[in-house]
């Protein structure tokens, strides 16, 4: 859960880089955050929920934009 809050710039870098070579390697890997744009850089699917409910489900990220509230 908003694995970058408290990270660098630089370590949210690296810690891409390991995420990236995890997906080269087949593995699945889950991330909670509100940054769309983190999102967009990292995710090749992406599920957002508001107040616990699903409003867009299995979308590619490069779809993203700002979401009305």
């Amino acid at each position: 859960d908003e694995p970058t809050s408290v990270l660098a710039p630089q370590e949210v870098d690296a810690l891409f880089a390991g995420l990236r070579e995890l997906r080269s390697r087949g593995l699945s890997v889950i991330i909670i955050t509100h940054k769309l744009g983190e999102a967009r850089s990292i995710a090749d699917r992406v599920t957002i929920l508001r107040g616990g409910r699903v409003i867009l489900g299995d979308t590619d990220p490069a779809t993203l934009k700002r979401l009305p509230k």
